[in-house]
């Protein structure tokens, strides 16, 4: 019984501290975050990109994020942003939306972690991005065998593993992607005769120019 109310205390006192702790917040000294989001071929500043700072506070159950101010790039792609942080915390800065896709970009080295901030410091970080592009695969077919696997990906990014099975195609077909401009991709495609039960494989590599691009595939 004893033990029981020593546990029972225990965790009453955890829970009184981890609260009066939550209740200690005071704000911290003016910081500065500055940078640029800007491509990493071309050096072009990418604007209207919002980024989002973000706290890390641990407290009763474990660590918690809490997002506070957001800065959004100026026409040259840079961002300028002054916040004074309520601590205790970690302060970090990231893309507010982490699916950059939707505007167009990807970063460059698809890194997901937030960047540390050192509190009531000038901070200068800049995100190194790639622009995608429209990429058509258009794969054309006028032989006795169909498709039945094609696969398309890359050795340069992460960014395009795709495949699809038993594409019974007897003509033609497109299909559409976007991709960072200059990308090589490797395309393989599989094919079945039904008629003399056989296979046959090709396989293509394509360097994607900079701009919207359309690749045609003919068996």
């Amino acid at each position: 019984m004893k033990t029981f109310t020593y546990y029972i205390l225990l965790i009453t006192s955890l829970f009184i501290l981890t609260s009066m702790s939550e209740c200690a917040d005071q704000e911290g000294p003016q910081t500065i975050v500055n940078g640029k989001v800007y491509d990493a071929i071309t050096n072009e500043g990418y604007s209207n990109i919002p980024l989002q700072i973000t706290r890390e506070r641990f407290g009763f159950g474990g660590s918690r994020y809490e997002d506070f101010d957001t800065v959004v790039t100026d026409n040259k792609g840079e961002y300028h942003l002054n916040f004074t942080p309520i601590l205790p915390g970690t302060f970090t800065i990231y893309f507010k939306d982490y699916d950059l896709r939707k505007y167009g970009l990807l970063e460059e080295y698809n890194i997901s972690s937030r960047k540390e901030l050192e509190i009531g410091k000038t901070n200068t970080i800049d995100f190194k991005v790639k622009k995608l592009i429209n990429l058509k695969i258009n794969l054309k077919n006028s032989s006795n065998y169909n498709f039945n696997t094609f696969r398309l990906n890359s050795a340069s990014c992460n960014c395009i593993n795709y495949q699809v099975d038993s594409l019974r195609i007897t003509k033609d077909t497109t299909l559409n992607f976007k991709v960072p401009r200059l990308t090589k991709i490797f395309a393989t495609s599989m094919f079945y005769n039904k008629g003399t039960n056989s296979f046959k494989k090709n396989e293509h590599i394509y360097d994607i120019l900079g701009t919207d691009t359309t690749v045609v595939i003919n068996n």
